[in-house]
């Protein structure tokens, strides 16, 4: 599975870099016109740097942007600068953080690379209707415990005490959720 390319175009924590940098990589932007980027100066960046996932505060994201390949914007403007109904079509997941609380914003992006990425949506619904799934994944199996610990079926006290137990790890000594 390709990593995601994530373009930063709010100035955020080193912390939050961080933490997005261990799933994706980053291109930021140093520099920002006084207003905004305009749809078409964002389609050229999203462009240029093969973005997936787009992070922006207030820039216009319409349809030259989502017209092009992302997986995700994630904003922290006002929501009047994405066109939801646009992004819907297309199928690009939008995230709004209104209070610009660009540490909670990198947070969500964390959760929704996650979530697309491994199939945690779909795969916790097969669970929850009583069926099994594959996860895209060579830790399919931290995944699927969890995901049975969550769901309430008869083994998830052992399961989940199973997942804890292990101390984050999976077999071969995998990294949950890393």
């Amino acid at each position: 599975m390709r990593r995601p390319r994530a373009l930063v175009l709010p100035t955020l924590p080193e912390s939050a870099l961080a933490r997005l940098g261990e799933i994706a990589d980053l291109t930021e932007v140093p520099a920002r016109p006084s207003l905004g980027f305009t749809d078409e100066q964002l389609a050229d960046l999203v462009i240029e740097t093969g973005a997936t996932v787009l992070i922006t505060d207030g820039d216009q994201v319409r349809t030259s942007v989502l017209g092009l390949h992302l997986d995700v914007v994630a904003s922290m403007g006002p929501p009047a600068s994405v066109d939801l109904a646009l992004a819907a079509e297309r199928g690009v997941t939008v995230l709004h953080a209104p209070e610009r609380d660009s540490e909670a914003v990198a947070e969500l992006t964390l959760a929704l690379l996650f979530a697309v990425s491994r199939n945690i949506v779909s795969a916790d619904r097969e669970v929850r209707r009583g069926g099994s799934t594959t996860l895209p994944s060579t830790r399919a199996g931290c995944l699927r415990r969890s995901a049975t610990a969550a769901a309430g079926s008869p083994g998830a006290r052992s399961a989940s005490s199973a997942w804890a137990g292990s101390a984050g790890r999976c077999a071969g000594g995998a990294r949950a959720w890393a």
